[in-house]
C-alpha cells in the first residue's frame, strides 16, 4: 500500500547553505532504493517535505529524517494511504533557493 507523509521542520540554527544541498543529494541518493520520491520545499528558515512510497519505507524514512539534527520540531501534516504518486519520477525534487 502506498502513503503520503508531510511534514513541516525548522532549519536549525547552525546549519548552513551546503548543508541543504547535502540533505538534498542524501535524499535524492537515499530514496531511490528504497522506492520513495517526493519533494523538498525551503524557504524561510524552514522545510516542508513529501514523501510518498511503501507504508514500511516512508515510515522508515521519517523516523530517520526524525532525528537529524540539522532541523528542529519536525510537525506530522498529513499521512494516508494514496492510490497513486503525485511525484513518481522524482527521488527528491526541490523548490527552494540554495546559495
Amino acid at each position: 500500500m502506498l502513503v503520503r507523509l508531510i511534514y513541516v521542520s525548522k532549519l536549525a540554527p547552525s546549519v548552513d547553505h551546503q548543508s541543504i544541498r547535502n540533505i538534498l543529494a542524501a535524499s535524492q541518493r537515499n530514496n531511490q532504493p528504497r522506492g520513495v520520491s517526493g519533494l523538498l520545499m525551503f524557504n524561510s528558515g524552514y522545510f516542508l517535505q513529501w514523501l510518498e512510497g511503501e507504508r514500511a519505507a516512508v515510515n522508515e524514512r521519517f523516523a530517520r529524517i526524525s532525528k537529524d539534527e540539522r532541523h528542529t520540531d519536525p510537525l506530522l501534516l498529513d499521512y494516508t494511504e494514496v492510490i497513486s504518486r503525485a511525484f513518481p519520477s522524482w527521488n527528491m525534487g526541490y523548490l527552494g533557493r540554495v546559495r
